[in-house]
C-alpha cells in the first residue's frame, strides 16, 4: 500500500482590524501588534486613543499596496485644500534646506550665497514665514563661522516661532539639544522593544550615530528595564508622523500589521533567518525602498523573497559592555564557584532555537564541570532542565541579564553556542572579542567567518551535532585566531553611516 501525503489545507485569513475611517481591513492569522496605522492616517494604540498623521491625502498618498485592496470610497480633496498643503510642504523643505546645511568647511561667502538661495526657496504668501524679514533685521544671519550659522538657525527658528505664538498660533520653543535631534539626525528606528540582541544593536546604532528616536512598537514581552533605560538614554520616544513630518530614513525590524504611509523612507532589516524574519520581509516587499541583511546569510533570504537587491551590513559589539567591574577571582567568590573549577556559559536569549537543553547535556558529560547561563528566560524552568540534563543543582547558575556583559564572560573558561540558526550571533561575538574560548555552531557571524578563513581558532561543529559530540568541542576550544576587529558597535556605526550618506546622494 503506498504511503499519501494528506493534502494541506490552506486556512482562511481572518479579519483581525477594520478601519471605522475607510473600512481597509488587516487580515492574517496572528494577533495584532499595536500602535494600528491605516492608509487613511488613523492611528490606534492598544489603550483605544486615536490619532491621525497629519496633511494626508489617502487617495495618493498612502502605502504601495495592490489597487485592488485600497479603500474605493476614498473622496479626492479640494483644489482649495490641496493648494494650503503643497504650500505648507513648500515652506517645511524651506525649513529643512535652512537647518540641514552640513558643509562645517564652508567660506563666510559660500555661507552668504547659501543664505541666499534660501531665501528665494521661501513661498512669498506663506503664513508661517509672513515675519520673516522683519525677524532677520532684529537677528540678522552670522556668516563668520559655520557653527555661528548654524546657531543663528536656530536662534532664528525660535524667533519665527514666538512671533506666531504671539499672533494666536502655538509653536513651541526649542532646545538647543532638541534642534540638533531634529535636524542632525540620521535616521530612526521603528521596532519591538524587548530584550535581546536586537535591542542591543539598536542601542549600539544610536550610541554611535546621531537617531531621531524610536518608535516604540507595543508587543506582549516584558521589556528588560535595563535596556530601555539605556535606549532612552541614546534615542528618545518619537512617534511615526513625527519621523515621517522631519522626513528622516525609517530603520524597521519585525513590524506586521501595516499600511505604510508612502512618503516614509523605509529601511527594512532583517536580523534572522528564521521563517518569522521569511514573513516579515515578504510583508514588507512592496513598500519598503531599501533591505539591509545583518549577515550574508540574512541578506540571500531577503533577496530570495522579495526579488531585490539587498546590503549586509554585519553587526557589531558594543566593547564597553565588555569591561568587567570586578577581577575573576572576585566575581566567583560572589557566586561561590572554586577559584579552579571548569566553567561553561552562555549569553543571551533561551528561546528554542539556541537549543539550551543540549549545551546542558554537553557540558553534564564533563566531570565537575559548571555551567553558567546568563540572559533572558524562556518559558521553560531552567534549573529543572539542567537537573534533568544531569548537571547536578549546585553547579548550575542563571544570571539575569546584565549591562555590563563582561561580569558574566569574565566568570568563564569557554563560551559556547548550540544555536540551530542565527541571523549575526551578538553574544557569540562578544565572547570572541573578550578574548575567551569559544565552541560554537557554524550558523550566523561564525559561518561568515568559517567561509571567510576556513580555521576559525575555535571549536566549530554543525547544529545537527550530538550532545556528546559537543562536549568533545568544547574540551578542545580555543580564542578566535582571525582579525575581527571590525566587529564592534563604532565600526558598524561607520558602515552605517557610509549606506545611509550612499542612500541620500
Amino acid at each position: 500500500m503506498k504511503c499519501r501525503i494528506r493534502p494541506q489545507v490552506k486556512r482562511p485569513k481572518v479579519t483581525q482590524w477594520k478601519c471605522i475611517d475607510c473600512q481597509f481591513e488587516l487580515q492574517n492569522e496572528e494577533g495584532l501588534n499595536f500602535p494600528i496605522v491605516c492608509k487613511c492616517g488613523r492611528i490606534e494604540l492598544r489603550s483605544g486613543e486615536v490619532r491621525f498623521l497629519p496633511h494626508v491625502n489617502p487617495a495618493t498618498k498612502y502605502s504601495r499596496f495592490p489597487i485592488s485592496s485600497a479603500p474605493t470610497d476614498l473622496v479626492e480633496e479640494d483644489a482649495t485644500e490641496r493648494f494650503k498643503r503643497l504650500k505648507a510642504d513648500k515652506g517645511r523643505k524651506s525649513w529643512k534646506m535652512l537647518h540641514t546645511f552640513r558643509d562645517k568647511t564652508a567660506t563666510p561667502s559660500t555661507l552668504e550665497k547659501f543664505f541666499k538661495i534660501w531665501k528665494s526657496t521661501i513661498p512669498k504668501d506663506c503664513a508661517c514665514v509672513r515675519d520673516a524679514n522683519e525677524a532677520m533685521r532684529k537677528l540678522p544671519p552670522d556668516f563668520s563661522s559655520y557653527d555661528k550659522f548654524h546657531l543663528w538657525g536656530f536662534e532664528f527658528h525660535n524667533l519665527i516661532n514666538q512671533n506666531l505664538t504671539d499672533q494666536g498660533s502655538n509653536h513651541p520653543q526649542i532646545t538647543l539639544s532638541e534642534f540638533h535631534r531634529q535636524w542632525d539626525s540620521k535616521f530612526a528606528l521603528w521596532q519591538p522593544v524587548e530584550y535581546g540582541g536586537l535591542e542591543r544593536w539598536s542601542i549600539s546604532l544610536a550610541k554611535n550615530i546621531p537617531c531621531f528616536g524610536v518608535i516604540q512598537r507595543d508587543m506582549n514581552g516584558i521589556p528588560d528595564p535595563d535596556i530601555i533605560q539605556s535606549l532612552n538614554t541614546y534615542a528618545p520616544n518619537v512617534t511615526l508622523s513625527d519621523a515621517i513630518y522631519h522626513e528622516v530614513p525609517i530603520i524597521a525590524s519585525n513590524i506586521f500589521n501595516t499600511a505604510i504611509h508612502r512618503s516614509a523612507d523605509l529601511i527594512c532589516v532583517a536580523h534572522g533567518v528564521c521563517q518569522y524574519t521569511e514573513k516579515w520581509i515578504s510583508d514588507a516587499k512592496d513598500y519598503a525602498r531599501s533591505f539591509v541583511g545583518v549577515s550574508d546569510e540574512a541578506s540571500k533570504l531577503v533577496e530570495r523573497v522579495t526579488g531585490k537587491p539587498c546590503k549586509t551590513i554585519e553587526n557589531g559589539v558594543d566593547v564597553d559592555r565588555l569591561i568587567s567591574s570586578s577581577s575573576r577571582k572576585d566575581l566567583r567568590g560572589y557566586l561561590g564557584i572554586p577559584e579552579d573549577a571548569y566553567v561553561v556559559g552562555y549569553t543571551g536569549r533561551t528561546s528554542s532555537e539556541k537549543n539550551i537543553q543540549k549545551l546542558m547535556k554537553a557540558v553534564s558529560f564533563i566531570d565537575n564541570a559548571y555551567l553558567i547561563i546568563s540572559g533572558w528566560r524562556s518559558h521553560y524552568d531552567l534549573e529543572e532542565a539542567a537537573i534533568f540534563a544531569g548537571i547536578p543543582k549546585d553547579r548550575f547558575i542563571f544570571l539575569p541579564a546584565v549591562e555590563r556583559v563582561g561580569d558574566t564572560l569574565a566568570l568563564l573558561d569557554c563560551f559556547v553556542s548550540c544555536s540551530s540558526q542565527e541571523g549575526f550571533g551578538l553574544s557569540v561575538m562578544e565572547a570572541m572579542l573578550f578574548g575567551l574560548p569559544v565552541a560554537a555552531s557554524n550558523v550566523g557571524i561564525v559561518k561568515s567567518l568559517t567561509n571567510k578563513y576556513g580555521d576559525i581558532g575555535c571549536s566549530v561543529f554543525e547544529p545537527e551535532e550530538s550532545a556528546r559530540s559537543i562536549t568533545n568541542y568544547i574540551l578542545k576550544a580555543k580564542p578566535c585566531s582571525v582579525d575581527i576587529s571590525k566587529y564592534t558597535a563604532s565600526s558598524m556605526a561607520e558602515r552605517w553611516n557610509a549606506f545611509l550618506l550612499e542612500r541620500a546622494n
